[in-house]
């Protein structure tokens, strides 16, 4: 198994574990949009939200009592967590609910707390027009495509919840433009993640559709 493959494991069995002590939280982020709604790459980063009272101790005090490593970096909100040589990047952030709120989702029996797909359509839409790294807002184009090309809905929601959207945006052109000036840039911040190839072209023609709907 390659090391990615390993990290995604190791993500997504963490989360397991949270939620099955009862940790009241969310899952959120790449690993559980593509566990639950879009299945097409790896994610090595697990990403858990809290509503109200920051959880990030009694995870930590969790995972530790279960044999993993945790280390605290200068990022108040992430944690490096180790078990068995693999290692990952964990970020506990406060989440406020943008449109359609959570649903409840199961992996191996065990039952999650996660964004709908309308929360991850809003949630990954103003995350690709705001955001500063150029990788990471690749990642969030090639996601909102194929939950596009998957659930065929993205635009539907976009389109609803427009004026949500619009408030937490300043451009509508920066990064759709900076996706389109280098693309094969953008393809190698996704192709070593992927499960199965994905055009960039059909990306990049999806997120000008999805800039039109917002204008």
């Amino acid at each position: 198994m390659k090391l990615l493959e390993m990290k995604n494991r190791l993500a997504l069995e963490t989360a397991k574990l949270i939620f099955q002590k009862g940790i009241e939280v969310v899952f959120i982020g790449g690993t559980a949009l593509n566990a639950f709604y879009a299945h097409y790459r790896y994610s090595e980063d697990l990403d858990i939200g809290y509503l109200k009272d920051d959880k990030k101790s009694d995870i930590e005090k969790l995972l530790r009592e279960h044999g993993y490593d945790v280390q605290r970096t200068g990022l108040k909100y992430r944690d490096i967590v180790s078990l068995e040589g693999v290692s990952i990047k964990m970020d506990v952030i406060e989440y406020k609910k943008k449109y359609n709120g959570f649903a409840d989702r199961a992996i191996g029996g065990v039952n999650l707390r996660t964004l709908a797909l309308e929360e991850f359509a809003v949630e990954k839409t103003i995350s690709f027009f705001t955001r500063e790294d150029a990788a990471g807002m690749a990642r969030d184009g090639y996601d909102l495509y194929t939950l596009e090309k998957t659930h065929g809905s993205v635009l539907d929601v976009i389109h609803k919840a427009k004026a949500i959207i619009r408030k937490n945006i300043v451009s509508l052109d920066y990064n759709v433009n900076l996706f389109e000036s280098d693309t094969k840039k953008a393809e190698s911040a996704v192709v070593p993640y992927l499960r199965k190839p994905v055009e960039v072209k059909k990306v990049l023609d999806f997120l000008k559709a999805l800039r039109g709907v917002l204008k």
